[in-house]
C-alpha cells in the first residue's frame, strides 16, 4: 500500500510539474494581434511584390511575440510620367499604442529624412515591427502615411 501511495504522490507530483511549467510558458509568450494601415500621398505606390503588380494598403502581422522584431519586405515605385521631376518621400507613423516601434529601411539603410525618387524608380524598402517586451496582449493598430513632394 505504502508503493502505491508514493506512485500516485510521485505522479501528482510530476503532473503538478508539468501543468506548471506549460502554464509559465504561455504566461511568458504574449502574443499581439495588429494591423498597420499604408497611406501613399503623391505619384509613387508601395507594393508588396518588385515587380509592382500587387499595391500595399495595410499590413496584418498577425499574432507578434512581445519582445520581438518583425520585418515586412515592400518595393516603392514612382508612378509619374517620364517627364514627372523627382519625388522626395518621407513618412510619418500615427500609433494607437506605445507598446509598439515601426521603423523603416529604405534601400537597406535606415530611412532618415526625406528620399528621393526618380520617374521609375522601383526601390526596396522594409517596414520593422518592434513589439515592446511589456506589451502584454490585445489588438492594437497604427497609421503609416508616406507624402511625396516634387522639389527638395
Amino acid at each position: 500500500m505504502k508503493n502505491k501511495t508514493k506512485i500516485t504522490i510521485g505522479s501528482l507530483l510530476l503532473v503538478i510539474a508539468l501543468l506548471s511549467s506549460v502554464l509559465a510558458a504561455l504566461i511568458v509568450t504574449r502574443t499581439v494581434n495588429n494591423v498597420g494601415t499604408i497611406k501613399s500621398l503623391g505619384d509613387f505606390k508601395i507594393y508588396w511584390d518588385q515587380q509592382c503588380t500587387n499595391e500595399m494598403t495595410q499590413i496584418d502581422w498577425s499574432n507578434v511575440i512581445a519582445g520581438s522584431w518583425n520585418e515586412c519586405p515592400a518595393w516603392i515605385k514612382h508612378i509619374g510620367s517620364i517627364d514627372s521631376t523627382t519625388l522626395y518621400i518621407n513618412y510619418s507613423v500615427a500609433y494607437t499604442d506605445s507598446r509598439v516601434e515601426l521603423y523603416m529601411r529604405w534601400n537597406g539603410e535606415d530611412w532618415q529624412g526625406k528620399k528621393a525618387l526618380n520617374p521609375n524608380d522601383v526601390v526596396p524598402i522594409k517596414f520593422v515591427l518592434h513589439v515592446k517586451d511589456d506589451a502584454f496582449g490585445g489588438p492594437f493598430s497604427y497609421l503609416v502615411t508616406f507624402n511625396g513632394y516634387d522639389s527638395p
